[in-house]
């Protein structure tokens, strides 16, 4: 998160109070606002990403999973088309024309690729607050491309005898939300599960490179019925619907992310 993306998170705290007419904060709220994905080639060719949340009702059972998506790798849809990841650093060049070969921010780990190191800074010209980013996001490449990408600039900087570093400032955090009855070693169970939703959306997911975690809370309200079963029946449940919950969390973190210190996203 750049200097300007904490200010931004700061004010909008203050001036425009999350809960304000609705139940949750969507995107470029709190931990959201600096959350980006496509890292892969670096952080300079990401795309905004930010904070999502999704219900599911099952009669009297709420299953809701909150996310900050912040993913090295890209967030798809069903098909497995991307939302938000990597853009072209070929098409990103072309649309910035360049003017250093050396990234600007010293603060970004990324493999170096050449390009336009001002683009952030060009894309916010002319935006009134002078954070949300005006230009149009440049091709993006599919997660496949985008890795292969990677390792052949892993490649050439091995054989140039430069050290490779890929950025690894990327964590995906999750929380299901329910109102069951569930014991710690049940919750433990159903976040294992929910991580099937980080693998449906995110591609790639869970590299050394990601510190990918959900954690899961439920409040007891709704009492399980030991007679019947119940009690494990309930863990597959909660398990299966927050799975499904976590992916359009997922999705939603991108598809309402706002453009934010010359980031582009999807909007």
């Amino acid at each position: 998160m750049c200097a300007r993306m904490r200010r931004w998170a700061m004010r909008r705290a203050k001036t425009q109070p999350a809960w304000t007419n609705v139940r949750w904060p969507k995107a470029t709220w709190g931990a959201g606002t600096g959350a980006t994905v496509g890292k892969l080639l670096g952080p300079q060719f990401s795309m905004k990403a930010g904070l999502g949340y999704a219900p599911v009702e099952r009669g009297e059972l709420y299953v809701g999973a909150l996310v900050a998506v912040n993913a090295a790798g890209h967030v798809v849809d069903e098909a497995g088309a991307t939302l938000a990841g990597t853009r072209d650093p070929e098409d990103v060049a072309r649309e910035y024309p360049p003017v250093s070969s050396v990234q600007k921010d010293s603060g970004s780990r990324g493999l170096s690729v050449p390009v336009d190191v001002n683009a952030a800074e060009n894309s916010s010209q002319g935006a009134a607050s002078g954070m949300h980013a005006s230009a149009r996001p440049a091709r993006v490449l599919s997660p496949e491309e985008a890795f292969e990408r990677m390792l052949d600039a892993a490649d050439a900087a091995k054989e140039a005898g430069k050290a490779v570093s890929p950025f690894s400032g990327n964590t995906t955090i999750g929380c299901v939300i329910t109102n069951a009855t569930l014991t710690k070693t049940q919750a433990t169970k159903v976040s294992a599960m929910v991580h099937d939703a980080y693998a449906r959306a995110i591609r790639p997911v869970h590299t050394t490179n990601d510190g990918d975690t959900i954690f899961t809370v439920a409040t007891g309200e709704i009492a399980p019925d030991l007679t019947a079963g119940d009690s494990q029946a309930i863990v597959d449940t909660v398990g299966v619907l927050g799975t499904h919950a976590m992916e359009q969390a997922i999705r939603s973190a991108v598809m309402h992310a706002e453009p934010l210190c010359g980031v582009p996203a999807t909007l």
